[in-house]
């Protein structure tokens, strides 16, 4: 699961952490980090959805997989959606963005 653009110090896992408080309740959010795996010290790939989000799902940078904008789609890699798909499993995209479908092929 991807969620982009949100505060850390507004989730459960992270407010200790970032803020130093306790305040932030996201139960959903907490249960799936104390099951899962919380990154304390990700960077992200570049400062924008798209180049990162594809770095993450092809495990290259951005100048590799050149999808840096919306005027350009993926011109190289194979994704990890991809390869799920074809051993089997189901993976969903969900997204309010529209374009978003046209960069990255699905798998």
């Amino acid at each position: 699961m991807v969620v982009d653009a949100c505060r850390p110090d507004y989730l459960s896992p992270y407010a200790n952490i970032v803020a130093g408080t306790a305040d932030a309740r996201t139960p959903a959010i907490e249960s799936l980090a104390d099951e899962g795996t919380v990154l304390r010290r990700a960077i992200s790939a570049a400062p924008r959805t798209l180049p990162s989000v594809t770095s993450m799902l092809t495990g290259l940078r951005p100048a590799e997989h050149g999808a840096t904008s919306r005027q350009f789609a993926m011109r190289y890699g194979e994704t990890v959606t991809r390869q799920l798909s074809e051993s089997g499993y189901e993976c969903v995209h969900l997204s309010p963005k529209t374009w978003t479908g046209d960069w990255l092929p699905q798998g």
